[in-house]
C-alpha cells in the first residue's frame, strides 16, 4: 500500500514538475516576445524621432536659404537701382548727352509733321526758339524729310524727355521710361556683367 501511495505521489510530483517547466518555458517565451516587441517599438520610435529631427533641420535650412536668397536678391536690385540712378544723373549732368537723347528719342518716335512735344517747364525754357529749330534741322538732314516738331503750350513734370502728342495719341518718351525700358530689355546681360549670371528672379 505504501508503495502504491509513493508511486502516486511520485507521478504527481513528476506531472507538477512538467507543468511548472511548461509554464516556465511559456513565461520565458512571453518575456522574450515582450522584449523583442519593446525593442522593435524603441527602434521605430528612434527612427521616427530621427526622421522628425532631419525634417525639422531641412525645414530650417530651407527657410534660411530662402531668407538668404531674398536678401541677396534685394541687394542685387539695390545695386541695379543705384546704377539706374547713376545713368539718370549722367543725363542730368551732361547737357550734350541729354540733347542727343532728345534727338534720338524724337527720331525713334518718327512723328508726323506739325507734331507737338510736351516737356517740363525747365526744358521748355531751354528748347523754345533756336534750339528746337536747330533740332528740327538736324533731324531733317538725318532722315531726308522735313521736320517741324513744336512745343505744346502745356508743360508737365517729366523728369527729362518728353511726351509726343499726336492727335489723340500720346507717346511717352520721358527719360525714366526710355532708360527703364532699356534696362528691362538688357537686364539679363546687365545682371550677367554685374553678378556673373542672368537676372533669374523678379524684383521683390
Amino acid at each position: 500500500m505504501n508503495k502504491v501511495s509513493e508511486r502516486i505521489l511520485a507521478d504527481a510530483r513528476e506531472r507538477v514538475a512538467g507543468i511548472a517547466a511548461q509554464y516556465d518555458e511559456k513565461e520565458r517565451l512571453l518575456l522574450d516576445e515582450h522584449e523583442a516587441d519593446m525593442r522593435t517599438r524603441r527602434e521605430r520610435r528612434d527612427r521616427e524621432l530621427q526622421a522628425l529631427r532631419l525634417a525639422e533641420l531641412r525645414r530650417h535650412e530651407a527657410e534660411r536659404n530662402i531668407e538668404r536668397s531674398k536678401r541677396i536678391l534685394a541687394a542685387k536690385w539695390r545695386i541695379l537701382d543705384q546704377l539706374l540712378e547713376e545713368v539718370r544723373g549722367r543725363f542730368a549732368a551732361d547737357q550734350g548727352l541729354y540733347d542727343r537723347f532728345m534727338e534720338r528719342a524724337l527720331l525713334a518716335c518718327d512723328p508726323p509733321e506739325n507734331s507737338e512735344i510736351l516737356v517740363s517747364t525747365e526744358d521748355r525754357e531751354r528748347l523754345d526758339g533756336p534750339f528746337l529749330a536747330a533740332m528740327n534741322g538736324r533731324l531733317s538732314e538725318m532722315t531726308g524729310r522735313r521736320w517741324s516738331v513744336r512745343l505744346a503750350e502745356e508743360t508737365r513734370k517729366t523728369g527729362g524727355g518728353f511726351y509726343l502728342q499726336e492727335s489723340r495719341v500720346e507717346i511717352n518718351a520721358t527719360l525714366d521710361t526710355v532708360i527703364g525700358k532699356a534696362f528691362d530689355d538688357n537686364l539679363p546681360e546687365i545682371a550677367r556683367l554685374l553678378f556673373g549670371g542672368g537676372a533669374g528672379e523678379g524684383k521683390p
